[in-house]
């Protein structure tokens, strides 16, 4: 609904709202979250509902939707100043919200999208087309016509993300016709789609979207209680996992699922108050609380007085800002919830977080884990843990491997480090060639005597294993592709890339053979 809209603006600082709820038929406000009481200090009116909003960084704007078809320009005055206020200067603030300009358009725009280094405006409607906008450098305030219309739904289009990353730019599009739609913003086309009914969990439709650059994934959330992870990229199989909570799920309508930034996190919230907090390395939750507001009784939640209309991340102060609206006096009131720390662990028992990988010392007959930034060597016979190295890395580590010797451990990590460490004293004995980006596989070969690394950011890298050549690479390839995952066993190295492709290589290197996965394989 328009009066669930609830963003946070890093490049200002401000949470950006609309609220249909209240005295006024609609509001379009900005609310300072250093202010000890979230007050607005920007405020906008109009009498028909605001249907979506944006803000215009190189323009210092607020561009807003209207459900009559209009696109209002908002222009920022200046607010005063701290010694300002409390000298009593202004006795009524002036409005800090000037309408300067308001555009008719043939369709009201449900939901946008605005490309700053661009100055393109991407606006979805009801009957399901994105059409695209390119505002005049001269006067920002007026649009041209549309430069491109794409029918890509049957129905509302009820969300539109950003994929960051990917060259040339792609959007996905969520639809009310239960479709997931990625489109090629240079050739103006729908690359790939998550058809309906896939895996029984789209048939209801979808209310909004997520994508993390950074773990390139999107989840999405309908009108059933369990979002679901996919992958962004042209695979057979691109859903991941649904996320359910068995011993308490949500029983509510859900209000999205937010990722996030640089996390393998995500955040889900429903109209009870209820937040979830997962981990999508092992698909799991890992807590659970309620966010309502102190001032609201138990009673008064019982008889559904209160709700959450909406929620987003603070990313500068952490924690999260709610909208809850009380019907009893029909008005919305905006709130901060810092999440409880979770429990501690004990350390010689577990990991205070999620496993991200693990491997076997066959010469020691021990296990290593990885979990965040530490490394715990585990007994087998016994179960327990016979050392842990705490913070042996600077970001989290994605791979974990044991050198055949059994004398290193080398690891690969979020930031593209790959890097060995003593098994004695956890101390880096070498760093390799760095990746650019995440590091996603990692393999000792034996027979060759060296270290493969992969990586998202396409590049392959052979280390010879003699310990005195092991900060340079004796071969470096660049993929077409970001490479997401490989296999490799006595003779060959697959790698899978981010566009579904199969690349095959012998231990030295050498290109075999590049195949789709819908092609027979020759090799292995």
């Amino acid at each position: 609904t328009a009066g669930s809209k609830l963003q946070y603006i890093e490049c200002i600082d401000n949470y950006l709202a609309i609220n249909v709820y209240g005295p006024n038929p609609s509001t379009l406000t900005l609310t300072d979250p250093k202010h000890p009481v979230f007050t607005p200090y920007a405020t906008a009116e109009h009498n028909l509902p605001y249907l979506s909003a944006q803000y215009l960084p190189s323009k210092e704007m607020v561009m807003a939707s209207v459900q009559d078809n209009q696109l209002h320009f908002y222009r920022l005055n200046r607010a005063p100043t701290r010694e300002e206020e409390e000298r009593h200067q202004y006795i009524q603030p002036p409005p800090r919200l000037q309408l300067t300009k308001s555009v008719w358009l043939k369709e009201a725009l449900l939901n946008m999208l605005w490309d700053d280094q661009d100055s393109m405006l991407y606006g979805c409607t009801r009957s399901g087309k994105m059409l695209t906008y390119a505002i005049e450098q001269e006067d920002p305030n007026i649009l041209q016509t549309p430069m491109h219309t794409l029918q890509l739904h049957d129905g509302v289009i009820t969300d539109i993300d950003p994929l960051e990353g990917f060259n040339p730019k792609r959007v996905a599009t969520a639809g009310m016709d239960g479709l997931v739609k990625i489109v090629d913003m240079q050739h103006m086309e729908v690359v790939y789609e998550f058809a309906p009914g896939l895996e029984n969990v789209l048939q209801t439709g979808i209310q909004s979207l997520s994508f993390s650059p950074d773990y390139l994934f999107i989840v999405t959330n309908g009108f059933t209680f369990a979002p679901c992870l996919w992958m962004p990229v042209h695979t057979k199989h691109r859903m991941i996992a649904r996320l359910e909570d068995h011993d308490k799920p949500h029983q509510h309508q859900l209000l999205g699922a937010k990722v996030l930034p640089g996390s393998p996190q995500i955040i889900t919230g429903d109209v009870s108050g209820m937040f979830k907090v997962w981990d999508i390395r092992y698909t799991g939750v890992v807590q659970t609380f309620d966010a309502e507001p102190q001032a609201i009784t138990q009673q008064q939640q019982n008889k559904g007085h209160v709700k959450l209309v909406n929620y987003t991340l603070d990313l500068k102060r952490g924690g999260i800002v709610c909208t809850t609206t009380h019907t009893d006096d029909n008005t919305s009131k905006l709130g901060r919830h810092e999440p409880a720390h979770t429990v501690a662990m004990d350390p010689t028992k577990t990991h205070s977080g999620a496993v991200a990988a693990a491997c076997f010392d066959s010469t020691a007959n021990t296990f290593l884990t990885a979990s965040g930034c530490e490394v715990k060597v585990w007994d087998s016979n016994k179960g327990t843990c016979v050392i842990s190295f705490d913070d042996c890395v600077s970001s989290e580590i994605t791979q974990l491997r044991v050198d055949k010797p059994g004398r290193r451990f080398i690891v690969g990590t979020h930031e593209g480090k790959v890097q060995a460490h003593g098994l004695g004293t956890g101390t880096v004995s070498h760093h390799f060639a760095r990746h650019s980006k995440e590091v996603t596989f990692l393999h000792f070969d034996a027979m060759q005597y060296q270290v493969i690394s992969a990586g998202l950011d396409g590049m392959l890298y052979f280390f010879p294993g003699d310990a005195t050549e092991w900060s340079s690479a004796s071969r470096s390839i660049r993929a077409p592709n970001a490479i997401t995952s490989g296999q490799c066993n006595a003779h060959a190295l697959v790698l899978v890339d981010t566009a579904g492709c199969v690349q095959i290589y012998d231990k030295q290197g050498s290109f075999l053979q590049c195949c789709h996965p819908n092609a027979p394989l020759n090799v292995l």
